[in-house]
């Protein structure tokens, strides 16, 4: 996950452009030589000029900070801006610095900033816009996830289930006390700062912090383990966690759902994400030289950052040079059919145990922070009929699945359309699909799926792993999941999971290493006879109403880091939050 500002980064190419001409309007021959530039647009266009200099004039140029809602209006016109000085041939280099110079003095960002951020986005965003089949509003509707337009053709598509009967649905009884369980790591939102520095600012301008260059310390300064303001996971913090687990607990395999670098997305280069992948690898291979481990890829391990062109991009711009390292990196884990397929797409599916399967999704395929897809949204990659061929494969067989991924499906930052197509499949496959683990949130939480056709039905669940990282208000954390065993006829489902955190605020207070503890067991706390699907969602309707139980699921959503805690959610944060969780095809508001 990344910092709003910045993820929104390439629609802020397109809307500093917008303000500024608004902004200059009103300053005496300020404006001159931009409208000479566009003077093409037309009357509802430059109309809305008049509102970008209204909020201007309203805040203040030299105060104005471009981090309110990016409404329909405003999207549309920052799209228009940008495409017509474009098509005027304005050179990039002069489109650049105009955007850095208003991107500094409108104080979104500071200029080294937004000038890497530039340097990072400026190829990506370019090409899609001069590329891209969609007009300015359109293409908003796949930014903001709101109507801006009437949703043009290949934005709707649904991929054909094989004609084959679902079978029936099955109760699912708790195994034996004595059947065997697995026990699983889940590791999810790594995010390590390999320059993180103990005692620098932690309250920085960058979106991210705790580094020599972010000057002297504002306030309490940077902890020896990790700060939970704008930080992420210091090296000794990483290595103490995993020297911890390694230690004090007996995994029979990992789960490891992405996001690997720090959140300096504009100082980021391939060959430092690839180094950061080496990196990380190489932990876990120390750590854990004899634990199977089935990675998924994250948002971040791209450059720039949500950045994933599916195949027909085979150009300089193409992926290849993550998937091939990928692939060869990974390969010490999968086994060569898996890898052939995440050379082709960053997916595979290995079987782990007679009658048990894992697949692993690439879901920067269903990233709305992936602009490549406006180019051509339609299953890129072909990814989720190959997942419904693996699933219909393992039906008949009478395997069971668990998936594997890291942006939810179901969550703000999935395509809508690309979820609908989700949702369809896990209805058509409750009965192989047993599990679902996911991270990208960075907080403890779930998404509860339910079927397009009868949404009273509840056909699924993915689990959210916490992150490791402290970053934006939380203490690091990981999780264990005990499963039904390895043995005949069994379940292969959820039967408990154990969040364990480290109170960052004591181990810097202390000056000892922080301490690893159980923050909770979900059947322990919950009262939870199983963990299905259908438990959880009578589980939230238990929370719409009951403040302790709600507060309870507060506190483990945060990791139990004091601050944001006591920020509190009121009944329309409570409504919101529990919203999001149920992934059903209505709108969740958030109230500000």
């Amino acid at each position: 996950m990344v910092h709003w500002k910045m993820r929104h980064l390439a629609i802020f190419l397109a809307l500093i452009t917008a303000a500024s001409v608004g902004a200059l309007q009103q300053q005496p021959g300020g404006s001159s030589s931009i409208f000479s530039q566009i003077t093409p647009f037309s009357p509802e266009t430059l109309g809305v000029f008049a509102s970008v200099a209204k909020l201007k004039a309203n805040w203040g140029y030299s105060k104005w900070k471009i981090n309110q809602k990016i409404t329909c209006d405003s999207c549309i016109f920052g799209f228009t801006t940008l495409q017509t000085l474009l098509k005027l041939h304005m050179p990039a280099d002069k489109i650049a610095a105009i955007i850095e110079n208003i991107c500094v003095d409108l104080e979104i960002e500071p200029r080294l900033v937004c000038r890497g951020v530039l340097e990072s986005f400026r190829p990506e965003t370019f090409y899609v816009l001069q590329h891209v089949p969609y007009s300015p509003g359109e293409m908003c509707n796949f930014v903001t996830g709101a109507s801006c337009a009437v949703d043009p053709p290949g934005t709707h598509w649904s991929l054909p289930l094989p004609d084959v009967p679902k079978p029936p649905a099955k109760d699912i009884p708790p195994p034996a006390p004595n059947a065997p369980r697995l026990r699983v790591l889940h590791l999810s939102d790594l995010h390590f700062d390999m320059f993180y520095q103990e005692g620098a600012n932690a309250e920085c301008s960058d979106p991210l912090c705790c580094r020599r260059e972010n000057g002297a310390p504002v306030g309490k300064p940077a902890g020896r383990w990790g700060d939970s303001r704008n930080c992420d996971s210091p090296v000794r913090l990483m290595e103490n966690m995993f020297s911890w687990i390694s230690a004090n607990e007996k995994v029979d395999y990992i789960l490891w759902t992405g996001d690997l670098p720090a959140h300096d997305i504009w100082n980021q280069t391939k060959q430092m994400q690839l180094l950061v992948l080496k990196m990380t690898t190489k932990y876990l291979r120390g750590f854990f030289p004899n634990t199977p481990v089935f990675p998924a890829l994250g948002n971040h391990e791209s450059s720039p950052v949500d950045s994933f062109p599916p195949r027909f991009i085979n150009d300089t711009n193409s992926i290849k040079w993550l998937y091939d390292a990928l692939a060869t990196t990974w390969n010490q884990w999968l086994p060569a059919d898996a890898i052939k397929t995440v050379s082709h797409g960053g997916f595979y599916r290995v079987k782990v145990f007679p009658g048990f399967r894992i697949i692993s999704l690439n879901t920067n395929y269903c990233n709305n922070m992936n602009w490549w897809l406006l180019i051509n949204m339609t299953d890129p990659d072909n990814e989720l009929q190959w997942l419904i061929t693996e699933l219909q494969d393992a039906e008949n067989t009478g395997d069971k699945v668990h998936i594997i991924g890291h942006i939810p499906p179901g969550s703000g930052d999935c395509l809508r359309v690309w979820s609908q197509n989700y949702f369809r499949i896990i209805a058509r496959y409750e009965d192989t699909i047993r599990g679902q683990y996911y991270g990208h949130e960075h907080s403890d939480s779930m998404h509860i799926y339910y079927d397009p056709a009868n949404e009273a039905h509840v056909t699924g669940l993915s689990f959210l792993g916490p992150s490791v990282t402290p970053y934006q208000g939380f203490n690091p954390g990981y999780r264990i999941y005990t499963i039904d065993g390895n043995y005949a006829n069994s379940s292969w489902v959820t039967l408990d999971h154990e969040t364990y955190i480290a109170n960052l605020t004591e181990a810097n207070d202390s000056g000892n290493p922080p301490k690893w503890f159980k923050e909770y067991s979900a059947k322990e706390a919950y009262g939870l006879e199983q963990l299905l699907p259908a438990d959880w969602d009578a589980l939230m309707n238990d929370m719409e109403t009951d403040d302790v139980l709600f507060h309870k699921f507060w506190q483990y959503y945060w990791k139990s880091e004091d601050k944001s805690v006591s920020v509190g959610c009121d009944a329309p944060c409570r409504k919101y939050l529990l919203c999001r969780i149920r992934a059903r095809s209505e709108n969740c508001v958030k109230v500000q």
